[in-house]
């Protein structure tokens, strides 16, 4: 006796059909899309921007230190400084501002 029947698979598919139009319907009417992409499309620009900063580094990772590469423990003693880099902040800012624009429109 099988367990999946064409009758099954019509009822599922019909399921899911119905719950995918229902979400969509919910979707448009909160306008999510509107609001989710610019916050999208920020923190695409700022990643791609952090992975460029971490790349062209001498030594990706250690000069300039990612921020979220472990300190050594000699390096913390002899070294009072910020850990984040001028580069990294760079990227996260484009990003901030990709999302500012985005969401005010300010580039049209």
């Amino acid at each position: 006796m099988p367990y999946i029947t064409g009758d099954s698979i019509q009822v599922l598919s019909h399921q899911v059909q119905s719950r995918w139009n229902e979400t969509l319907v919910w979707a448009t009417r909160h306008q999510l899309g509107s609001r989710l992409s610019p916050l999208l499309c920020g923190l695409l620009v700022a990643a791609f921007a952090y992975g460029i900063v971490y790349l062209d580094s001498a030594v990706p990772g250690v000069n300039p230190p990612s921020p979220f590469t472990p300190r050594s423990k000699k390096r913390f003693r002899e070294e009072k400084t910020a850990s984040m880099h001028l580069g990294y902040l760079c990227a996260l800012f484009c990003g901030f501002l990709v999302t500012v624009f985005m969401y005010f429109d300010l580039y049209s």
